[in-house]
């Protein structure tokens, strides 16, 4: 008996040969499967991890404020790695510098007002190629501030060693006797 196509294995057969072919199909099949999870991997240099990468983390993160507050836009936006993403105040992504800049133009657009921040917490993932920092920012109009909330930057670490953002998002932290929960006009 000759296939000249596999056989349908999902079909009901009741012919020998092809139950066996169905058969060794599948064990086939598992069998590469198997083989595959259990291939060796390259494994991945490990950068170190410890308590003074931490602090470098935090003080990047350090570092991108006070540029941003001397640059504005132009800090903002070049700490962002090329396929950075910004999830905004309302839950909508932008991914790139130009689709950050976009959105992010209006908030650098008036010389008195100031976006801050400062990191509370890092932590670095295992292989020391990412780490977070989470803190809390505030945004001032000459001088006073007007919102202030929390936020979560993702780092990762580029091929020259510098940290570059990957992701940031943040959170305005709603006052206690708030009636009604922030909302986006449109």
């Amino acid at each position: 008996c000759c296939f000249p196509s596999p056989p349908d294995c999902s079909a009901p057969c009741s012919h020998r040969a092809a139950r066996s072919i169905c058969g060794m199909h599948r064990f086939a099949t598992l069998l590469l499967l198997l083989a595959a999870c259990n291939a060796p991997q390259a494994q991945p240099q490990r950068l170190p991890t410890g308590d003074a990468v931490l602090e470098e983390l935090r003080a990047a993160d350090r570092s991108y404020c006070t540029a941003t507050a001397a640059r504005g836009l132009e800090a903002w936006l070049g700490a962002y790695a090329d396929d950075g993403m910004r999830v905004d105040l309302f839950g909508e992504i932008q991914q790139g510098r130009a689709a950050i800049q976009a959105v992010d133009a209006a908030l650098f657009a008036n010389p008195s007002a100031r976006l801050e921040w400062e990191p509370l917490h890092a932590a670095i993932f295992a292989d020391g190629r990412e780490g977070v920092t989470r803190g809390e920012w505030r945004f001032l109009v000459e001088g006073s501030v007007r919102a202030r909330g929390a936020y979560l930057t993702l780092w990762r670490r580029a091929a020259d060693g510098h940290w570059q953002v990957a992701l940031d998002t943040g959170a305005p932290l709603i006052p206690e006797d708030a009636h009604e929960p922030w909302s986006k006009e449109r």
